[in-house]
């Protein structure tokens, strides 16, 4: 057997043994960004003020693929001003990618190996020069995560976490690193790296809002959550 072949038999049992510890299935829904690092939401305020855009309801969809992985569609909604008419045109920008449990610490804390094929936008431009998106946009689904292949991978650590202390894990803490751009194939090798990067998110299911004192009790029990802010992104 290739070693190709090994590791992924030693991966998909690993998976499977991790899985007793944590259960996939509570991560399905889709959850929606209520904290950000500061540092990101900051990127994303900058964004809005030198393209003339909105960037809003971060938020990323969780489906069971298999055993030991599932589907991810991380996705945000991004709102074009157009001049002509003065109004705001909205799409939906997601990536599709499959997400395989890793390592698990505990019933509530895991890691996974993500890779994201990223989906394509037009280059027409509008008057105030901003890229027009596509509104055909070519993703992936839960059959089929990744049909042209990986463009991203990425470390995901995921720990799901109580906003009442009171037992009810009803939140999860997401942060994602180890980011780097996969060249396809024969190129593998040739990786851009962006290991220094790690970006960290608050999200919980059903477009449910936090208040300061949930935030506090999150972070209080959970320190490394000390960098978030609370964002409001999907209110519409």
């Amino acid at each position: 057997m290739k070693l190709t072949g090994l590791i992924a038999v030693a991966t998909f049992i690993a998976g499977a043994v991790a899985q007793t510890n944590f259960d996939l299935s509570t991560l399905n829904g889709t959850w929606h960004a209520v904290g950000l690092q500061i540092g990101l939401y900051k990127k994303m305020f900058a964004v809005t003020k030198i393209y003339g855009v909105d960037v809003n309801c971060p938020r990323i969809l969780i489906a069971g693929h298999s055993t030991n992985a599932s589907y991810i569609e991380p996705a945000v909604q991004i709102g074009i001003h157009n001049n002509t008419s003065s109004s705001v045109e909205k799409y939906d920008v997601s990536a599709s990618g499959v997400a395989t449990l890793a390592n698990v610490s505990d019933p509530t804390t895991a890691s996974f190996s993500a890779q994201l094929s990223i989906p394509s936008a037009a280059k027409g431009k509008i008057a105030n020069h901003v890229h027009m998106l596509d509104a055909a946009f070519s993703g992936g689904s839960a059959e089929n995560p990744l049909p042209h292949g990986p463009d991203y991978q990425a470390t995901v650590n995921i720990r799901l976490v109580s906003s009442k202390n009171d037992g009810n894990n009803d939140a999860m803490l997401l942060s994602l690193s180890d980011i780097s751009k996969t060249q396809q194939q024969q190129q593998q090798q040739q990786q851009l790296v962006r290991r220094d990067r790690r970006y960290q998110a608050l999200l919980v299911k059903d477009r449910n809002t936090l208040d300061e004192q949930s935030l506090n009790t999150i972070t209080t029990n959970h320190p490394e959550a000390s960098g978030l802010v609370l964002v409001n992104m999907c209110s519409q």
